[in-house]
């Protein structure tokens, strides 16, 4: 009984620090060990039960923050009109980023010595005190903390040496100490390769097609994060794929707005934005074929904000699920058509390999979303 109680305190503990609220901690607490009977056919008897309890505790957590973030109102101003009913990233993503993190940092601890892994898995997974290590190993907190910094530096050495790039991915490590480095997306204009990711000195998150950035040396995504409203909607996403479904979505939300109205807050300035639809060939540097929607703020030195329409789509609810379905997309051309007699363009992703596609119809002049069906 008296080691359940020091485990729960401990779990409490770590609940605390995982939601930044000590009134939640306990009920978090409560509901990771109920989430641990219901799933207590998972645990493989291997390694410490408090470990995996923590990793319950994480994702219980982490659903809590998320559903509070949600159901939290907050008074939008004017100036935060261009964050209006941005979609944050789906829970899948979420929770799967998670997971990919914990899978990461168990690979990379696997290759410290065993003392050494054993010490930070007790001090910052377990959330084990100093006085409480001290005591079970014999050694004085001195000491202990002297090994625990000399075990941090060398799981960060092993995260920028043999894991690099999914430590980059996760914000584990620099940038600027990888350069480019390969995502799990692919890209969903051509379907033949994976999308590279990289945040460069000035600050700005870019993805590309290795594939088509040769051949267009267009960018899949090019974001400036020192701007209020990027750092808003990412706001603590670290992994490069939770980035992107935010900006998707976010963006995808943004431009309806502009459709809508004519005009949004700019994102740099708050102040209107004229919003203008284009027909392919007119310009700022569109592709072939590409229907392009551009935002110009005529207040502020902002740059105009140019988009093809394929692309914008992509950030649709329902393209967004389909694209969590079908990892491996590609995007035809666009077919100027009719849709229930109106002037239409069809945009369609289709699968890879498979038969299944999706359809969203637009109006040809105004660009408003028509309609959404899956094909084949």
């Amino acid at each position: 009984m008296a080691a359940f109680d020091q485990d729960y305190r401990r779990l409490v503990r770590l609940c605390a620090r995982l939601t930044s609220s000590s009134d939640a901690a306990e009920d978090m607490a409560q509901e990771t060990l109920v989430e641990a009977w219901r799933n207590r056919h998972k645990w493989t008897g291997s390694g410490s039960p408090f470990a995996w309890l923590s990793r319950i505790a994480v994702n219980v957590c982490w659903r809590w923050r998320r559903s509070r973030g949600r159901d939290s109102g907050r008074r939008i101003d004017a100036s935060d009109e261009v964050l209006e009913n941005t979609l944050t990233a789906p829970n899948w993503q979420d929770e799967l980023e998670q997971n990919e993190l914990l899978e990461l940092l168990d690979r990379a601890l696997t290759t410290l010595p065993p003392a050494t892994r054993e010490l930070l898995v007790a001090k910052y997974v377990e959330d084990t005190p100093l006085s409480e290590l001290s005591e079970r190993l014999g050694a004085t907190t001195g000491a202990l903390a002297v090994r625990l910094h000399r075990g941090r530096q060398a799981l960060q050495e092993v995260l920028k040496s043999q894991f690099s790039e999914e430590a980059v991915a996760f914000g584990l490590a620099e940038a600027s100490e990888v350069g480019w480095v390969d995502t799990k997306l692919w890209c969903a204009r051509c379907g033949t390769a994976r999308l590279q990711a990289l945040r460069d000195l000035q600050d700005c998150f870019l993805l590309r097609c290795p594939h088509c950035y040769l051949s267009t040396g267009q960018y899949f995504e090019s974001v400036d994060l020192a701007t209020r409203a990027v750092q808003r909607i990412i706001g603590e996403a670290q992994g490069f794929r939770t980035i992107q479904t935010r900006l998707d979505a976010a963006g995808f939300r943004y431009c309806q707005q502009a459709l809508e109205r004519g005009q949004v807050a700019c994102a740099y300035c708050s102040k209107p934005a004229r919003v203008s639809c284009l027909a392919p060939d007119a310009g700022f540097n569109a592709l072939p074929g590409e229907y392009v929607l551009t935002l110009r703020c005529e207040h502020c030195s902002a740059p105009t904000l140019a988009i093809s329409l394929g692309r914008l789509l992509l950030g649709a609810p329902e393209a967004q699920a389909f694209w969590k379905s079908t990892p491996r997309l590609r995007r035809v051309p666009e077919l100027a058509t009719t849709y229930e007699s109106a002037p239409a363009i069809r945009i369609r992703y289709e699968n890879v390999g498979g038969s299944s596609a999706l359809e969203i119809f637009t109006h040809r002049d105004t660009f408003r979303i028509l309609g959404i069906r899956k094909a084949n």
